[in-house]
């Protein structure tokens, strides 16, 4: 895959929990908070190991919420550990400031999933505070340092 830089990546995307703290309608991984399997840290790291051998150099993180996972900071370690680039994709809501710390030397970039204007946001999210929630975290991304993009989902619910 060729980044927006011109630099080779080879990513690695990671699901490793469908817990979730949101129940989003469009969501593809049917994540919720009912749900409480996690993958084990061993697993993902020999599996991280594993694809670096093959020439894997970036790991994307996402679920369910990532944030919720609770190997998350071992997981990254190792593929820091393994040079790789890495990436969080969240909702947001959870991003309190000792999460966005120990993120800081973790990960190269956050992406935010964001479902259009607060009001159609809060309607895909399930949570009428969902939008003011995470828009009062970027702040604190921000203050950190971290890199962070949003992720849109177009759906007929927010075309508009």
């Amino acid at each position: 895959m060729q980044g927006p830089i011109g630099d080779d990546y080879r990513v690695l995307q990671i699901h490793p929990t469908l817990r979730c703290n949101l129940k989003c309608p469009h969501c593809y991984s049917s994540s919720s908070p009912e749900e409480a399997g996690e993958l084990s840290l061993d697993l993902l790291r020999q599996t991280l190991s594993d694809a670096s051998a093959e020439g894997y150099n970036a790991v994307g993180v996402s679920g369910g919420e990532p944030l919720m996972f609770s190997s998350l900071h071992g997981l990254l370690e190792h593929a820091r550990s393994l040079g790789m680039l890495t990436t969080v994709t969240t909702n947001g809501i959870l991003l309190d400031r000792k999460r966005v710390r120990d993120l800081g030397q973790l990960v190269n970039l956050i992406a935010i999933s964001l479902d259009g204007v607060e009001a159609s946001h809060n309607r895909m999210r399930g949570n009428p505070k969902a939008f003011e929630l995470m828009r009062r975290r970027l702040a604190l991304v921000r203050e950190a340092g971290i890199k962070f993009a949003f992720i849109f989902t177009l759906t007929l619910y927010n075309l508009d």
